[in-house]
């Protein structure tokens, strides 16, 4: 364990360098952060811990346990913005370590995997950048390591065909109705997605071809079906009051809408084959380093069951997901590991685990890239200007002095690992890190020009404080309620009650996103921020009497 500590502690400060980055430099990012924040500022507020709301009615869209975790920090910390994005990434942490615990369950006598494999991970962009959001996918993907390093100890305890060590047996099956129970409360039965098909193929990926029968596909499938139905029972823990105390629209929501929309919502609707072209992104820069895909093409698939189950979970979990016309990005994190797990166990098998450097360069040039886009920014900052429309970028020295360091960093990098393959693990992760570090900060700018809603949420906390009326105009998704501390509901109305609603509150405030500029361009509005290549505005009565069809458009 010891000669480990450099390996946990690196990891710990590769999370925590792009996690302070962000907490630092980056907003709260409309709509779904300051959307999942508000409504745990909701429950903080009122207390109630059954049944999530937003904006004062039920929220069904997600199961309680992010907002549960938050409110846990928040009762020690009070409703702090720190311990709110904090939860989320503490749990993609904690899946670089349970990671590292399922290498050591499937190969036990491979040091070299146990480390390359949470290096992988912690090093792939979509943990990065996921990591630092406050989603609920890192914690789908914490809950769905825990439910398959209780399969893997599971089919461990009969894998040479002895005696069945029944308590290891069932400690395993704990593990998997744990993982599973959880993370149906964390996001809903998406989980299933990720440990089914890899716990209904055990039998036949774990032992090898002429031992398969040995493994007892019986008693398999018996304690399978037992620990899906205790997983379930822990959900339905709580999902039974919630259903019971919200309603017969709130229980169709929560037992059926949470499935159905990832299945054929339109929202994110998106072409089978959308995630074939993403994993170039998703999976970089592994998946664009030849020292990868060479260890793959030799390793031992018939005779190692532990890269049987990473397979098996990879592979089901893309075509499954290919079938939902709900797709996003994020949505394919829970996989993630499984393509760790396989690019570690790759990477052994090449001789001697040496390999040449020059490999790197192909997924170190988009780390170049973004030095010489920051050596750019430096020495012509009116060209990004005019793109961005920014009115202020950082200093032209220090960003020269930054991209110029990404670039010698990127060459050292080159220079120092030689043929060790550990150390190119490694330099990939650290470098792409730093570079994810560096677009926080030198986008911070114009992330907080777009995205940073602090200010209207305050101006409408003070609206509500001095007894003004305040109505949103069109869908409310709750992105003022955390950042302004809001006690009292928005009015939702619609863009052709927008005068009706003034006749009746003379003294009210409307909140309107505008798509074109010139409808807030005589300047009436009494206040105007640019939002997501938008117009937010607000609108007293006497504005918005001047040109009442701009809120019809």
């Amino acid at each position: 364990m010891n000669e480990n500590i450099g390996h946990f502690l690196a990891w710990i400060a590769l999370w925590a360098s792009v996690v302070v980055a962000a907490l630092i430099f980056r907003p709260l990012l409309p709509l779904d952060e300051t959307r999942y924040l508000a409504v745990a500022w909701e429950m903080w507020r009122s207390g109630d811990l059954l049944v999530p709301e937003l904006n004062g009615a039920f929220y069904s869209h997600k199961p309680p346990l992010l907002f549960w975790f938050i409110n846990a920090g928040w009762r020690v910390f009070g409703p702090s913005e720190i311990w709110g994005r904090l939860v989320a990434p503490g749990f993609g942490l904690a899946s670089v370590f349970l990671t590292h615990r399922l290498a050591i369950q499937l190969w036990p006598g491979s040091r070299t995997a146990q480390l390359a494999a949470p290096w992988i991970l912690c090093g792939s962009l979509l943990w990065l950048v996921t990591t630092t959001l406050s989603m609920f996918d890192t914690m789908v993907m914490f809950c769905v390591l825990l439910a398959l390093v209780g399969i893997a100890v599971a089919a461990s305890a009969r894998s040479t065909g002895d005696a069945l060590d029944l308590r290891k047996f069932v400690r395993g099956w704990i593990l998997f109705a744990i993982g599973v129970g959880f993370g149906v409360l964390a996001k809903g039965p998406v989980v299933l997605v990720f440990t089914l098909p890899t716990a209904l193929l055990a039998p036949i990926w774990w032992a090898p071809a002429e031992r398969r029968v040995r493994v007892g596909a019986l008693n398999w499938y018996v304690f399978l079906a037992l620990a899906v139905i205790a997983g379930t029972g822990v959900a339905l823990a709580w999902a039974v009051p919630a259903a019971l105390t919200g309603g017969d629209e709130f229980a169709r929501a929560i037992f059926l809408g949470q499935t159905t929309e990832r299945i054929a919502g339109f929202s994110h609707g998106r072409p089978f084959w959308w995630y074939l072209p993403m994993l170039l992104a998703l999976l970089f820069p592994w998946v664009v380093w030849p020292t990868i895909w060479r260890g793959l093409w030799i390793a031992d698939w018939r005779r190692d069951p532990g890269v049987r189950l990473a397979g098996v979970w990879f592979v089901a979990a893309l075509l499954i997901l290919s079938l939902f016309t709900d797709k996003q990005p994020h949505y394919f994190l829970p996989a993630l590991p499984a393509f760790a797990l396989l690019a570690a166990r790759a990477l052994t098998t090449i001789s001697h685990f040496e390999a040449p450097s020059w490999t790197m360069a192909l997924p170190l040039a988009p780390v170049a890239l973004v030095g010489i886009v920051f050596v750019v920014v430096g020495l012509r900052p009116d060209l990004v200007a005019d793109l961005t429309g920014l009115a202020s970028l950082p200093g032209e020295r220090d960003t020269i002095i930054a991209g110029a360091a990404i670039l010698v960093f990127v060459v050292m990098g080159l220079g120092i690992v030689r043929r060790n393959l550990q150390r190119q693990v490694q330099i990939l992760a650290v470098q792409l890190a730093a570079a994810v570090v560096a677009l926080h900060v030198f986008a911070g700018a114009g992330l907080a020009h777009l995205y940073d809603l602090r200010e209207p949420a305050q101006r409408i906390h003070a609206f509500v404080d001095a007894g003004r009326p305040v109505a949103h105009v069109g869908k409310y998704h709750g992105q003022f309620h955390y950042l302004g501390r809001l006690e009292a509901t928005l009015e939702i109305i619609d863009g052709a009650d927008v005068g009706a609603w003034f006749a009746a509150h003379p003294d009210g405030v409307a909140v309107y996103l505008h798509r074109r500029e010139s409808d807030i361009a005589d300047g009436a509005a009494i206040y105007v921020q640019p939002f997501r290549g938008r117009w937010l505005a607000f609108w007293d009565r006497a504005g918005a009497d001047l040109t009442p069809e701009i809120f019809t458009r």
